[in-house]
């Protein structure tokens, strides 16, 4: 197991009081004197909350060190007693080794008062990998990103503005690295010029770390047994200039990938308008019967394999907050598609990409324990639910004398207008773009039916081919044939026979069953880019434009995590993903001359 990709669990310690205690840093996780009034004193009340939220649209607290998630519990309780009425509360925290949900489950057993909250966190608890993972908690506007991983190295990869900090690590005599000059001045950079900045410790080391990197601090009466803690600042004034976060936007296309903006910014309270020309989905990629999730998984740990391991976390935290019919959770096992497939499955035995309750083995084959079937009109029902439908045929989308986007109809009749316009409308994605400055190519798919039994064990197969049941029979494909994006995509006489020939090899009882004259299905145009990765970002030179498209045959797996950076970026939101990442997606890495970092230019 690498600890590049599966972070190490702590090395904990329950005592008498059942106060967790870390073994590796020789320090308790809060105060023995009463950890859910400590973060008050200590955090909330020295970063001057909830004063400091009111009025804000965005309000960003960022942490070192989460823990039992004991401050963000206690956050998100005086959160929804004071919150402003139209604000998004993000709380950012940075954490190297993670709890299992048992340990933190028992360590907050201690404070019925928030037993509520804390169920909702511990149903919905991370991951043991390294990243980003985004959780939403959207009925009370607050939003959790962790970063799992040595936050020395994860924090130079991000770009937000903190309005408050949370310095909750380890003891800095026994966690040096945590509080060291290096790690304090990338506090300072990820700060706003009025920030707050909490702390338990009164050390000399951290009193030394603050003051080298141009933060001012004081000493405040602490709490418990600790007769001091620290308040610290910038003396800076506020930027009078930060960005508002849009109150509208127009979506080009109904699909997944539209779909999915208006998810990520209907949760932002952004009223949301999807303009549609292809209403009853007669060639949407994504309006097939069904389809699988299933991660992809890479031999190396590149930017490219932890993009595709986070945007498959993203999904299933989005799935698993859909309605039960948008997705079942029947897990998926996955055959290799060739030899050097067959070789990295072997390697995955040692070197697992993907922690035991997420992945195993099934003799050649990998188990993904969490993927499963989804249901794409159900999806894109729901996702779309909030968001005014416009069926119609746009000729230009342009920006008016008040810098608003607006659609217009081929006599020149504007259709909407809104704040921002998303572009994300897969095959016709060439109407308002240049396909060839962003490299984007098509790809026709065809996905077969037949009447089959489905035997009841059976888990949906992936690979180099899928089969799953659907009704009373089976689906399965497809093929992914280059062809023009202008060009309609189409059934070629062969294509359920090939899609057959693919079946016989990995499942050779079930293609038994089927008689080749007697399947039907559907074809649709997926767009790839050559690098096979989305686009997502902001289109570049263009204001309140962005475009999401290019998913390929993943659009289910990754549409949410690239719609979520697109309404980070509309919003000035921290980041789902880190730097890097974002660069593998953007726009604007088709121009060498003008890539740079993506969240840069949304600030």
């Amino acid at each position: 197991m690498s600890n590049e990709i599966i972070p190490e669990l702590p090395d904990l310690l329950f005592d008498e009081n059942s106060i967790p205690n870390s073994q590796q840093f020789a320090d308790s996780y809060y105060s023995k004197s009463g950890g859910y009034e400590e973060t008050y004193a200590v955090f909330l009340k020295a970063c001057g909350l909830p004063d400091a939220w009111q009025g804000n649209d965005n309000f960003v607290i960022a942490e070192l060190g989460f823990g039992t998630g004991l401050n963000f519990l206690c956050t998100w309780e005086m959160w929804n007693a004071t919150r402003p009425e139209t604000g998004t509360l993000h709380y950012v925290s940075f954490e190297q080794f993670p709890m299992q949900v048992e340990d933190s489950t028992k360590a907050l057993e201690k404070w019925p008062l928030l037993a509520k909250l804390s169920k909702q966190l511990l149903n919905k608890w991370p991951k043991r990998l390294n990243g980003h993972q985004r959780i939403w908690f959207a009925e009370d506007r607050i939003c959790l990103t962790l970063v799992i991983g040595d936050a020395a190295e994860t924090l130079g990869q991000q770009d937000f503005k903190a309005d408050a900090w949370y310095l909750d690590g380890f003891s800095p005599k026994n966690n040096p690295e945590l509080w060291s000059e290096e790690v304090l001045k990338e506090v300072h950079r990820l700060s706003k010029p009025v920030v707050k900045i909490a702390t338990y410790s009164v050390a000399k080391i951290v009193r030394d770390n603050l003051s080298a990197v141009g933060l001012d601090y004081k000493k405040c009466e602490g709490f418990g047994h600790k007769r001091e803690r620290l308040e610290a600042w910038i003396e800076g004034e506020a930027d009078a200039a930060h960005p508002k976060k849009p109150k509208s936007a127009l979506i080009i296309g109904g699909g997944i990938a539209g779909c999915a903006c208006a998810f990520a910014l209907s949760r932002r309270d952004i009223d949301c308008t999807i303009i549609d020309n292809d209403e009853n989905g007669a060639i949407k990629a994504s309006n097939n019967l069904a389809g699988l999730i299933m991660p992809r998984l890479d031999r190396l740990n590149t930017n490219e394999a932890k993009f595709f391991r986070a945007a498959y976390l993203d999904a299933l935290c989005v799935l698993g907050e859909l309605e039960e019919n948008c997705f079942k959770q029947t897990g998926v096992i996955e055959h290799p598609r060739s030899e050097r497939d067959k070789e990295k499955f072997n390697q995955f035995k040692t070197n697992a990409p993907l922690p035991p309750e997420m992945l195993g083995f099934a003799n050649d084959n990998l188990h993904h324990f969490d993927g499963g079937i989804v249901y794409p009109a159900k999806i894109l029902a729901t996702m779309g639910s909030k968001a005014i439908k416009i069926h119609a045929h746009i000729a230009k989308i342009e920006t008016d004398d008040a810098g608003k986007s607006r659609a217009l109809a081929h006599d020149g009749n504007v259709i909407a207008t809104a704040d921002i316009c998303i572009i994300a409308n897969g095959q016709g994605i060439g109407a308002f773009i240049d396909a060839q400055e962003y490299a984007v190519e098509g790809r026709a798919g065809v996905v077969s039916f037949a009447k089959a039994n489905w035997p009841d064990n059976q888990v949906p197969i992936g690979g180099k081919s899928y089969c799953l049941p659907f009704d009373d029979g089976v689906l399965f494909g497809a093929t992914f044939v280059p062809q023009k994006l202008e060009a309609p995509a189409k059934i070629e006489l062969d294509s359920h026979d090939r899609n057959l020939e693919l079946l016989r090899e990995f499942s050779p009882n079930m293609a038994a069953e089927i008689e080749s004259e007697n399947v039907t299905g559907r074809a649709s145009m997926r767009v790839v880019t050559k690098d096979r990765l989305p686009i997502a970002g902001a289109v570049p030179g263009k204001d309140g434009l962005y475009m999401l498209g290019a998913l390929g045959s993943r659009g289910f797996s990754t549409a949410s995590i690239c719609a979520e950076v697109i309404a980070s970026m509309a919003c000035a939101d921290p980041m789902p993903l880190e730097r890097d990442l974002l660069a593998l997606i953007s726009p604007m890495r088709f121009d060498k001359h003008r890539a740079q970092s993506p969240q840069v230019e949304s600030l």
